[in-house]
This record gives C-alpha cells, structure tokens and sequence, in this order.
C-alpha cells in the first residue's frame, strides 16, 4: 500500500485541482472563437527591433491554436509521468509537476491574449509582451528547478543527468539560479526601449541551456572517469 501511496496516479482528488485550470483555457478557447470573426484576415506573426509589424499570416490560427495548444501541453505534462520509468520519483515533487502542469498552458494563454488583442486594434507592444511573459515563465520555474527529482520528462533532459541522478540533482541546483537570473535581465530587457530586449532575450537564452548542459556533462565525466559520456 505504502509502494502505491508513492506513485505518481491521476486520481479524483488531482483531477478536481485541475478544474480551475481547465475553465481557464476553455475560456481562452472561446475568446478565440468570438474574436476570429472579428480579426482582420491578416494579422503581425513577427516584429522588427523597432516593435513595428514586419510579417503577416492568417487570423485563425492566432485565434484558435494557441488555447488548443495549451490544452494539449496540459494533456501530455499530465500523462507522460505514468509512462516514465522513473514513476515513483514524482511522488516526491507533486508540487513542482503540478506548477509545471499549469505554468504551461497559461503562458500560452497569456501569449493568446496579447497576440489576439493586438490582432482586434488594441495597443499592445506584441514582441516586447510576449518576451516578458516567457521571462516571467522563466523565472517563476526556475525558482522551483532545483525540486525536481530524477525523471524521463520534466526538467534539464541530457544524457547525462537521466544516466545519474546526483548529475541530475546538482544540474538542477546549478540551473536554478541561473534560470532566474536570465528571466529577470530578460524581463528588464523586454522593458527596456528599441531592440535591447531583442538581443538580451536570445543571449541569456542561450546561456541559460549551454551552461547546464555543459555542467551535466563535465560533472558526468568527472564522477565517472573511467565511463563513456
């Protein structure tokens, strides 16, 4: 009983934590709805460094995609723990899953909201908006990173931190602040005028995935030296 109580199951109790989250994004889905009528046959999909519209696409999967996305992200951060073969670690960060559960779909529902208001005439700054929203995502799961436990699907995935999970755990240690750090300079950078947050966003971006990545991989190396990497 002890070994069930601490596997990961979707049960009653985790589906009715759920339900908030899932009116949220059928609501998101029928905004999209009322607003795809209402939306110009074509609508901005890229911004220049000047924040102004420099590429055009089609209104209705701006409408309807994003909350179906989001709906879908939920679906799978859901299931995918049942199929991992490290099921049970799950059990010991329930709380962490369950932000990553949620962080997802609603920062789909956020990009939604400003891509599509902006679509109906409103005057909001698309790019700069949609960046603070992945810097806020950013920070907020990098604050928890370092909870994560060993697993297939959710978190810093390299051959090296599923292969151990001490590399696993002291990646996700070293990630965390790291992560946090990028998301605030990323969230200033969006406020900042011209195109500095559009060179801040890719440059702290990309140091937030090499640095754990190459730390997972000397930290393997060095923890096993007579082994492969």
């Amino acid at each position: 009983m002890d070994g069930a109580e601490k596997t990961y199951r979707i049960d009653r109790s985790l589906l009715l934590g759920e339900l908030p989250l899932l009116a949220i994004l059928l609501a998101d889905l029928a905004f999209g709805l009322w607003a795809l009528p209402r939306l110009p046959e074509r609508v901005p999909v890229h911004w220049n460094a000047a924040g102004e519209a420099d590429a055009f696409g089609a209104s209705w999967p701006h409408a309807v995609l994003p909350p179906l996305v989001g709906l879908t992200l939920w679906t799978v951060v859901l299931l995918l723990p049942l199929v991992d073969p490290l099921r049970r670690n799950y059990a010991r960060f329930p709380g962490t899953l369950k932000l990553v559960r949620w962080l997802l779909p609603l920062m789909c529902v956020a990009v939604h909201m400003t891509v599509t208001l902006s679509g109906l005439g409103l005057p909001v700054d698309d790019g700069a908006t949609v960046r603070a929203i992945v810097a806020a995502f950013f920070v907020v799961f990098g604050n928890s990173m370092a909870k994560l436990r060993h697993n297939w699907f959710v978190g810093i995935r390299t051959p090296w931190t599923i292969a151990s999970e001490e590399v696993w755990t002291r990646t996700h240690r070293l990630a965390a602040p790291i992560w946090v750090t990028g998301g605030l300079v990323q969230l200033v950078g969006a406020l900042l005028p011209g195109g500095v947050g559009e060179v801040l966003f890719p440059a702290t971006l990309a140091a937030m995935v090499v640095v754990p990545i190459g730390y997972s991989l000397l930290l393997f190396r060095t923890l096993n030296p007579g082994g492969s990497a």
